[in-house]
């Protein structure tokens, strides 16, 4: 089931445990906790394949989100919910469906919450729009004594981001700034992003300019192009995308996404990019 879902082909690993149950309730056994990890993984996976419907004025994939009720209520039959992998797994697998509600009453019904716990809600909650929220959990999070990782920052920045929420979004970098981690991949990428967003471009400069010679990755270099474009700063996007092939640094999918939203707002972008 694992092999089947991380090579994304999630339908198979959800067949697979399907077949499983029916060994397990043939010879009444137990529940298996990784198999609950397997199947609301591949359940996660299956919903970003799928395409959204209208659900309570939602737009969800169906689908997955059905199937991922019945995981869970297998999960609560075979007492594998109590288990905390599990319930991040379910977690994740809720508000990849776009089931916020379900993804909380998972997380309320736990006993023991762990960094991931935090992290994945946090998350969640930013990337379906509830952005007010993840940060209400960060801050809670935080209050009662838990200590925040490179992840959970990633995540609080994001719904900073979503909010243009420029000062709550500082504070979080002083932090950041204060646990020396500021050189971490993912949250110099984070950083970038926010403030690109943000309309604060110098800053997002800055933090790409601390970076080593040499150490500047494809993220690094596709949040600054990207805070660029967004600004409609063409001359310098194109300039940068030179520069980072000067570096032998590849471009992605990512990177071109970028070049071509740059070259919508800009008549004249074939000019500079000859310039």
């Amino acid at each position: 089931m694992h092999g089947y879902a991380d090579n994304g082909l999630a339908r198979e690993a959800l067949n697979l445990f399907e077949l499983l149950q029916l060994e397990h309730d043939r010879h009444a056994m137990a529940g298996d906790p990784w198999a609950f990890v397997a199947a609301a993984k591949a359940c996660a996976i299956l919903a970003t394949q799928e395409s959204c419907q209208d659900f309570n004025e939602n737009l969800v994939p169906m689908e997955s989100l059905e199937k991922g009720m019945a995981i869970y209520a297998r999960a609560i039959e075979k007492s594998s919910h109590s288990s905390t992998f599990v319930s991040n797994s379910l977690i994740d697998m809720f508000l990849k469906c776009g089931s916020v509600v379900d993804a909380q009453r998972v997380f309320t019904r736990m006993e023991f919450r762990d960094s991931v716990t935090w992290n994945s809600l946090i998350l969640g909650y930013a990337e379906n729009g509830y952005n007010e929220s993840a940060l209400r959990i960060f801050f809670c999070f935080k209050r009662k004594g838990g200590e925040p990782n490179s992840w959970t920052f990633v995540a609080a920045l994001k719904a900073c981001s979503n909010l243009a929420d420029l000062e709550t979004g500082r504070e979080i970098h002083k932090e950041i700034c204060r646990r020396g981690i500021e050189v971490l991949e993912p949250i110099v990428v984070s950083l970038q992003d926010f403030y690109g967003r943000n309309g604060s471009m110098r800053s997002s400069q800055l933090i790409f300019d601390s970076l080593s010679s040499g150490t500047t990755t494809i993220l690094a270099w596709n949040a600054l192009i990207a805070g660029y474009s967004h600004q409609g700063n063409t001359k310098l996007v194109f300039h940068l995308f030179q520069a980072m092939e000067a570096e032998f640094v590849a471009a992605d999918g990512i990177t071109f996404v970028s070049l071509l939203a740059t070259c919508t707002r800009s008549t004249g972008w074939m000019k500079v990019w000859r310039s």
